[in-house]
């Protein structure tokens, strides 16, 4: 990722870190779409 991708990751780490509770509804992906998912994907899952 090189320096044009830092701006972009600005915008969006802004509109999310702004976002209050009602604004923003957690939920998870369906399993079919994880079982989809390369392996790296999918690290951690379980946390």
């Amino acid at each position: 990722m090189g320096e044009s991708y830092r701006p972009q990751a600005l915008v969006f780490r802004d509109a999310l870190d702004s976002m209050t509770e009602d604004q923003f509804i957690w939920e998870p992906y369906f399993v079919d779409i994880i079982e989809n998912l390369l392996d790296y994907c999918r690290v951690g899952k379980d946390i």
